[in-house]
């Protein structure tokens, strides 16, 4: 393993070196789904991985039928949700639930006449064990949930402090240590919460069977588990797994849920580890241009029928593909405020890069591993290979050794603190440098030049940026691989 590698994330969560951890078959493994259960979902393999339990019929009248420990599903239908029109509040009315993708109308921000003001982050609480992601149920305005990598969940009182047990699920999630990205890595609450009171996860579990034949290393999980209506905890003992499938080296996990403005589940899915996207577990050409993997992909799925495509993904090959061509999608967001994607895609030793869609407008072709940023694979001249049709990023910047390491994906402001600041999409680089950057995306292009927050405010953590998060309300806050920051004026 090179010292990119070894560099990234320190705890090699989105490691962008030429890692080569290859063992068994070039085989792919993706199951459809997971056992039968609470939902009534299937499983292409049933298996569901450690954890799931079966059940007969299902809640939400899922489709699918699961395999070992499942059951046949209920006859339900998931109807179609609520629209994607901006309220008053100029935050998208988000579909609560699964429904055909809608492109949208008016893309992008309008461009400032001026620079946001000069911004501050003001440490909230230390003393996490590597926390990997912040998010919040929805109309609480006075608590967020820290996810750390380890396999916990914990409740944070904004106000004085505190922190509570929310979810423990270190039994089912695989330690994470060394140079692997196993562990707890993302947590999505559901739209229509407490009225669907389900949360979900999405970890790495043990290799199942067919993974262990192939000498694969691990095995993600996408599970739901019931939360307490008034937001306090998830029961453990209730999972279910939508979607799971194996991982063929120990990095390049992705690991980020988040629902879209349609009341769908997107699922950032890596290239499943090594370098250069070859080798054991990977297809020929790269898993990134391969349809018949989940790997390298923004997947979607209908959390109530994750046996079936959701209406609008990619056909021909794996079900709940939404994009393909990405490396490893640390971290993604919707745009509060028009229903955007933004992603993060963690480069390999060269360019690190941000890729933006318009609303329901996916089944896009980022490049990997053909391209890196607009260059080719490795950051050579465009003209050593043909980036033809593909998705060029919106903003990339080069990877600089002992600098910059690997691009961690943001959230465009919608809070009310900062006015300043509103439409501008904020993330950063896990660089010892602390790289935060912010730019304004029009519909087409960056309207302005890329800022430098850190460099321009002087803003400094105790460590390493290793993800963003929102509150309820829209603030925006930083994780170190101890603290949780919020990004204030100054």
């Amino acid at each position: 393993m090179n010292k990119l590698a070894m560099m990234c994330l320190m705890f090699a969560l989105v490691s962008c070196g030429d890692d080569d951890d290859s063992a068994g078959s070039p085989d792919a493994s993706a199951d459809g789904g997971g056992n039968g259960g609470k939902d009534g979902s299937g499983g292409k393999h049933g298996s569901g991985g450690r954890g799931s339990t079966g059940g007969s019929g299902g809640k939400n009248g899922g489709n699918g039928t699961s395999g070992s420990g499942g059951g046949t599903s209920g006859n339900g239908t998931s109807g179609s949700g609520g629209g994607t029109d901006t309220d008053d509040a100029g935050t998208q009315a988000m579909a609560t639930k699964c429904s055909a993708p809608v492109v949208g109308k008016n893309p992008g921000n309008a461009c400032p006449s001026d620079d946001p003001v000069a911004l501050k982050a003001t440490l909230v609480k230390d003393g996490f064990d590597t926390p990997v992601f912040l998010a919040s149920m929805p109309g609480d305005a006075d608590h967020v949930l820290v996810v750390e990598r380890a396999g916990h969940v914990k409740r944070l009182d904004l106000a004085s402090g505190d922190v509570t047990e929310f979810l423990d699920v270190s039994d089912k999630s695989l330690p994470a240590g060394g140079n692997d990205e196993f562990g707890l890595l993302g947590l999505a609450v559901h739209p229509d919460f407490p009225d669907d009171p389900r949360i979900f996860i999405n970890y790495v579990t043990d290799p199942d069977q067919t993974d262990s034949d192939m000498g694969w290393y691990g095995h993600t999980n996408v599970s739901s588990f019931e939360a307490s209506v008034d937001g306090t905890s998830a029961d453990p003992n209730s999972e279910m797994v939508l979607v799971n499938y194996g991982q063929p080296q120990s990095n390049h996990n992705g690991g980020m849920l988040a629902f879209g403005p349609d009341g769908c589940l997107f699922i950032g899915a890596g290239d499943g580890g090594n370098g250069n996207d070859e080798g054991t577990g990977h297809a020929p050409g790269g898993n990134g241009q391969s349809l018949d993997t989940p790997l390298a992909k923004i997947l979607r799925i209908d959390v109530d029928d994750p046996s079936s495509a959701a209406p609008g993904n990619m056909t021909g090959g794996y079900k709940h593909i939404w994009d393909y061509g990405i490396r490893n999608p640390w971290r993604f967001s919707f745009d509060r405020g028009t229903g955007d994607l933004y992603i993060g895609d963690v480069g390999q030793g060269a360019v690190e890069e941000i890729d933006v869609e318009v609303k329901g407008d996916g089944k896009h072709n980022y490049g990997w591993p053909i391209g890196e940023g607009t260059k080719c694979r490795g950051g050579n001249d465009p003209s050593n290979c043909d980036l033809s049709g593909l998705t060029q990023p919106v903003d990339d910047y080069p990877h600089v050794m002992d600098q910059i390491d690997c691009v961690v994906g943001g959230y465009v402001y919608r809070g009310s603190k900062i006015a300043s600041l509103k439409g501008w999409y904020v993330y950063g680089d896990n660089g010892p440098n602390g790289l935060i950057r912010t730019f304004v995306w029009d519909g087409e292009k960056r309207c302005k030049d890329t800022i430098d927050l850190s460099t321009r405010d002087g803003i400094h953590l105790d460590s390493d940026i290793v993800s963003f998060g929102e509150d309820g309300q829209g603030e925006l806050y930083v994780m170190s691989h101890t603290g949780v920051y919020q990004l204030e004026a100054q």
